[in-house]
């Protein structure tokens, strides 16, 4: 008996339609992941009262009902976030290129999910703004040469904001910082500055002047490059002693005869 072929086509159509549905029915969660079930857009829950809690799937296969539920993933293993570079500009007016990174793992898949609108875009926004609150109040060259400093700061910042977000924050580290081309050039003034100061210096205590006595000129300096010169070369800031020139010895000539 021949069969029409719209007929067939019914039932290869039919028959398709049950294999769809039922590979809808499964779904696979990869290592290194986990999700949560949603039943009617919610999170599926056990327990009892206010101790119910999401289910959290991790690696495997699970069955599914379809069009009713669906899985929502999200990797669980140690990750890195690297922040656009940023020019930062310090308290003396100086600018630096600063590069920057977080490595942080999730904990909490749930608050990672559905408590924070884009985890990972909320953290870059975060963190950037960190950055600048942190690095802004810095006063010189040589602050800011302490990378590991800055970092151990900023990790403590960023940590506040761990426990919302369902992570753990492992590390925020400055990768780099340099002055941009224009500060380099007055740090580099500022460096030359100070080397001559302090040779200045050294030069009055071999001719027996105190410190006391030239604490005037670290000022100068400090106020002409911006610079704590004062500090750097060990200094009060608060000597403010006017400096006394030595009187001249005055080499006495046997009158002529």
């Amino acid at each position: 008996m021949d069969i029409p072929l719209a007929e067939i086509a019914t039932m290869l159509g039919a028959g398709g339609g049950a294999i769809t549905t039922i590979a809808k029915s499964f779904k696979f969660v990869r290592e290194g992941e986990a999700g949560v079930k949603l039943r009617f857009g919610k999170a599926v829950r056990r327990g009892v009262g206010d101790a119910r809690k999401p289910v959290v799937y991790e690696a495997g296969f699970m069955l599914m009902i379809p069009f009713v539920e669906t899985l929502v993933r999200r990797h669980i293993r140690v990750q890195t976030i690297e922040l656009p570079q940023q020019t930062i500009t310090i308290k003396n007016g100086l600018s630096y290129i600063v590069d920057a990174v977080i490595r942080f793992q999730v904990k909490d898949i749930y608050k990672a999910l559905f408590v924070v609108d884009n985890l990972d875009q909320t953290m870059n926004n975060v963190a950037m703004a960190e950055l600048r609150d942190v690095l802004t109040p810095y006063e010189d060259a040589v602050a800011m040469a302490d990378v590991q400093g800055m970092s151990t700061k900023l990790t403590s910042k960023i940590k506040d904001h761990s426990e919302i977000w369902g992570v753990e924050i492992e590390q925020f580290s400055i990768v780099s910082c340099v002055p941009t081309p224009e500060s380099q050039q007055i740090v580099n003034v500022a460096a030359g500055v100070t080397n001559r100061i302090k040779a200045l210096i050294e030069g009055f205590q071999e001719l027996g002047i105190d410190k006391g006595q030239i604490g005037l000129f670290p000022q100068l300096a400090a106020a002409l490059v911006g610079i704590p010169v004062a500090t750097a070369i060990g200094l009060s800031p608060a000597t403010n002693a006017q400096f006394t020139p030595p009187t001249p010895h005055r080499r006495v000539m046997p009158e002529e005869e």
